[in-house]
């Protein structure tokens, strides 16, 4: 046997190991969900190493996990709510003024449907914010509220950024509200009324900039951000070893040839937006994931399902 072929499966069986302790410590979903060793199983020897690579670099959001990353993004911003404050007592009164203020609503998709992500996150909202039912409004209610009181703070939930056309939609869609006409919320926050955050629990560097550039006056506050260094065909991604960065485009690209994705996926082989994520939710695989991680067409092995 080959020193090179002892190597890699040494690092496939460590791998695979960690893998194991992720699902036993229910960080990943249990096995019949999620086929690590049935995943690298589509691979040929020659792509071997970068699949050890990949399965090593996916980033898996388990429920708990995005609970608490998204309780504290919102616990960041009460710190700047109260940053003014110079003892506890004022900083507590700014933040019970924030909430009471408060609406949560969701982000809808480019064409708004029942299982946007959006409506799990509302829910999320009332469970791990204690956010009481009743300030928890769709975006065309929250809309007519700040149109009656431009006090109000709206705060939009989310799980993903990824180009960020689906909020800079909500943000720009003209919504019909008690019969007033219509409106959008960039036409309320142009006019001074309201003031809106938006949460999401991960955003890509790519959404961020488009949300800077086409929502003025949204403060978008995740909880974590991914750069553009974690996309896994981009030049200078930092999760391949520096052997095999120059080649792993290539080798992904091939494999993503064979297994039919480069004709089948309506997004293309990287993904919506060419933005090739080692990511998925516990409840979702975004379109802007690698597709090699949940294609599940003829003899491939997913290694996540999207549904």
């Amino acid at each position: 046997m080959s020193d090179r072929l002892t190597a890699i499966q040494s690092s496939q069986s460590a791998v695979l190991r960690k893998a194991g302790l992720f699902t036993d410590f229910q960080l990943w979903p249990t096995r019949d969900k999620m086929d690590p060793q049935g995943w690298l199983g589509n691979f040929t020897e020659e792509e071997l190493p970068y699949a050890v690579v990949l399965l090593d670099s996916f980033l898996f959001y388990s429920e708990s996990l995005v609970g608490g990353l998204f309780l504290s993004a919102v616990q960041a911003i009460s710190a700047e709510v109260t940053e003014e404050a110079t003892s506890i007592g004022p900083a507590q009164a700014l933040w019970s003024g924030f909430l009471a203020r408060l609406r949560v609503t969701l982000v809808e998709g480019e064409t708004p449907n029942p299982t946007d992500s959006g409506h799990l996150f509302a829910r999320m909202a009332r469970q791990v914010l204690e956010i009481d039912q009743s300030r928890i409004v769709g975006p065309a209610e929250a809309l007519a509220e700040v149109r009656r009181d431009p006090s109000l703070v709206v705060l939009f939930v989310d799980d993903f950024v990824g180009s960020g056309n689906q909020m800079a939609g909500t943000w720009n869609r003209r919504y019909v509200s008690n019969g007033s006409g219509e409106a959008s919320f960039a036409q309320l926050a142009g006019s001074g009324s309201g003031t809106f955050y938006y949460v999401p629990v991960v955003a890509t560097t790519v959404g961020m900039k488009m949300l800077s550039a086409t929502c003025t006056s949204l403060r978008v506050r995740p909880a974590h951000i991914l750069d553009e260094a974690y996309s896994l065909t981009h030049p200078e991604c930092f999760l391949w070893p520096e052997s095999l960065r120059p080649t792993a485009r290539d080798v992904l690209h091939e494999a993503s040839k064979r297994a039919g994705i480069t004709d089948g996926y309506e997004y293309g082989w990287e993904g919506f937006h060419s933005l090739a994520l080692p990511l998925g939710f516990w409840h979702c695989v975004p379109d802007a994931t690698l597709p090699l991680f949940f294609w599940d067409e003829g003899s491939w092995v997913p290694l996540l399902r999207r549904a």
